[in-house]
């Protein structure tokens, strides 16, 4: 069974609108591509198939957008998301996309990506967003692939003399442990490594010399990474395990995320904090109504919130307030 992480999976990572699956999810692609690639200056062309949603509103959902400032390596937060495309392109990064029929396209957000250096270095890559700001990569140059952005992974082409090196290497009891999968193409061999924590630079270095010439190439994670285990397994548990130790649903969270992600209750919470503080300020903005540009309504957070407050709507109370905060964060 998937470990559940609260903050990976529950409240969901930090997206940025108009769309989760649209916006946030290309926006995590772009930051894996940019780990695959590296920093060095390139053409990435993004092509979208006819049949999907990408096709139909990838300018007006942000995704170009979203792609350039993943690929930039920017935080989602950045308040620099709406000049993105200018900033990749003055750094040497051109984007272009495209719609063409594809033949692996068997998600509504399919899109495939093609970088090129000026010296002829190229990368192929396929993915799709998965909704939620969930996604998947489905295709690593001419290799199948599944990566979710959750663990460490290295991808590597070798003979097969230097897989069965390599995999010695890295299931050594004294060295970092993962999963190992394999594929091959005549005397091609493809590896892809995945581990809940980052290589040491000894490790790596020690991989890298297995692969002799071949390129090692590392990818991080976009979201929190699990190495932990759960604390509890569903919501039945939870209740029974919160009665059983007398602590609150919220402390036995707490509990749950510190030790899934092997990490502090206090760095938990930090991040709570963190996301607390993008809300309100999210609800501060769209209240505002500045600097707020919509693809096809007027923001209305605001006017609906003032006209509760002076009592001139039919309905108001606690929950329309609620949901003219919730109007806002929409609206940025």
């Amino acid at each position: 069974m998937d470990k559940i992480s609260i903050l990976n999976d529950v409240l969901g990572p930090i997206i940025r609108g108009p769309s989760s699956s649209h916006t946030a999810g290309s926006f995590r692609i772009g930051r894996m591509v940019r780990s695959l690639w590296g920093d060095d200056p390139c053409e990435f062309a993004l092509t979208f198939d006819p049949g999907g949603s990408y096709a139909q509103v990838y300018r007006e959902q942000a995704v170009d957008l979203a792609f350039a400032a993943g690929f930039l390596g920017w935080p989602i937060t950045d308040e620099r998301f709406s000049q993105a495309l200018e900033t990749a392109r003055s750094e040497g990064r051109g984007l272009s996309f495209a719609v063409r029929q594809l033949e692996r396209a068997d998600h509504p957000n399919f899109v495939q990506m093609t970088l090129t250096s000026p010296q002829g270095r190229s990368l192929g890559v396929e993915a799709s967003s998965t909704g939620g700001g969930g996604i998947q990569l489905t295709r690593f140059q001419d290799w199948p692939v599944r990566l979710d952005g959750k663990r460490f992974v290295y991808l590597m082409e070798c003979d097969p003399e230097q897989a069965d090196r390599i995999s010695a290497l890295v299931s050594d009891p004294h060295k970092q442990r993962g999963s190992e999968e394999r594929q091959r193409q005549g005397d091609r061999v493809f590896m892809l490594l995945s581990f809940d924590t980052e290589w040491e630079p000894g490790l790596l270095e020690d991989v890298r010399r297995a692969a002799g010439s071949r390129a090692v190439i590392p990818c991080s994670p976009v979201f929190h990474v699990t190495p932990g285990e759960p604390v509890f397994a569903s919501a039945s548990e939870m209740v029974s395990l919160s009665e059983e130790r007398g602590l609150s649903l919220g402390r036995l969270a707490l509990e749950h995320e510190a030790q899934l992600l092997e990490i502090s209750q206090d760095e938990v919470l930090a991040e709570m904090k963190k996301r607390l503080g993008i809300m309100c300020s999210s609800v501060e903005q769209g209240l505002r109504h500045e600097d707020i540009r919509m693809q096809l309504l007027l923001p209305t957070a605001g006017n609906i919130f003032r006209a509760e407050l002076e009592g001139r709507l039919a309905v108001g109370g606690m929950h329309t307030r609620a949901a003219a905060r919730a109007m806002a964060v929409m609206h940025v």
